[in-house]
């Protein structure tokens, strides 16, 4: 009678065991407060300088983190974007917010700027690209994204454009030459006011 006893126990500790062992782990935001998930986002990420040079060339760069490192990140950022997209820094000179420069993936990689308060909910985000640049006979396109140290900001595209014939030469008449860009600035509050998209033709 014993042997069975300790014979049915020890089922009923294998069952226990295997149905423990087969439950998925899944991250539950409420597990640690938005605020500690953004200071541990803060933490890993580092500070640092505002870039003087075109933001659009730094995507390459191999030393960009990934935009989401920690399951948490997914509360901060957008979650269409994910799986490519990187984090260049977080401004370390704000005091009443906090400014991070992102790069979102597309056909080309996208840079942002997006402002947090301290405890991490969103302010303001803002896609430093006009319209972008593709490919094709006849068109030539530089994508420039620039902030500076008052936190002023503009996105360009400068676009050289013309028709090709069927031996790929330049159709006459067809030549457009011209810059779209905005411009905007972070307020003291971390909105981020942008001006209407404007257009400057080059060309007579």
């Amino acid at each position: 009678m014993i042997a069975l006893k300790n014979i049915f126990l020890f089922s009923i500790l294998i069952h226990f065991s295997c149905a423990n062992s087969n439950k998925s782990i899944v991250y539950n935001p409420n597990t640690i407060s938005k605020t500690t998930a953004f200071q541990k986002l803060l933490k890993r990420q580092g500070f640092v300088e505002i870039p003087s040079y075109n933001l659009a060339g730094l995507a390459e760069d191999k030393n960009l983190q990934p935009l989401i490192s920690d399951e948490s990140d997914s509360m901060f950022f957008k979650k269409d974007y994910m799986p490519m997209g990187k984090i260049y820094g977080v401004y370390k000179d704000t005091s009443q917010f906090f400014l991070f420069i992102t790069f979102y993936a597309a056909e080309n990689y996208i840079p942002a700027i997006e402002t947090f308060d301290k405890n991490g909910n969103r302010i303001s985000s803002e896609q430093l690209l006009v319209n972008g640049c593709g490919a094709g006979c006849g068109y030539y396109c530089t994508m420039t994204a620039e902030i500076s140290k008052d936190l002023s900001f503009i996105a360009k595209d400068s676009v050289l454009f013309y028709e090709c014939d069927s031996l790929a030469k330049e159709t006459p008449g067809t030549r457009e030459h011209y810059v779209e860009y905005f411009t905007g600035k972070i307020d003291n509050t971390g909105r981020i006011n942008r001006e209407k998209t404007k257009k400057i033709n080059l060309d007579p």
